[in-house]
């Protein structure tokens, strides 16, 4: 264990010491029990620009929609939520479901633009 000799301590310190770096280990914890943020639902504002960057930059560059369109989210987020935004535009003919942000499309997008960009300025 020639590794773990910077460690402080032998290993059987404590009832719960193992001698390695999970030392903050609650015994009955799992990781399906972690909390987990709550995330906040997209605005409408803020989706009306994800479009309008989906126009401008085109399907994959959330790096580029997030540091330019919607600066509130980050790429990971910009990229599920277009992952979510392309599930429930291949669903729409399957069957009627409740409104939802996602039935924005970019046509209204365009409308609203000078609106928008009033709103960020």
């Amino acid at each position: 264990m020639g590794n773990l000799s910077h460690h402080s301590g032998s290993p059987g310190n404590g009832p719960d010491h193992d001698g390695y770096a999970s030392e903050d280990f609650v015994p009955g914890s799992s990781s399906s029990h972690r909390e987990r943020k709550k995330g906040n639902p997209w605005r409408e504002e803020e989706h009306r620009m994800f479009l309008l960057g989906l126009q401008k930059l085109g399907k994959g560059d959330w790096r580029g929609i997030s540091r330019n369109y919607v600066k509130t989210r980050t790429p990971t987020q910009v990229a599920s939520h277009a992952q979510k935004y392309f599930i429930r535009q291949s669903n729409v003919s399957r069957r009627k479901r409740r409104s939802s942000l996602f039935d924005i499309i970019p046509d209204e997008v365009s409308f609203d633009i000078c609106f928008l960009i009033h709103l960020i300025l």
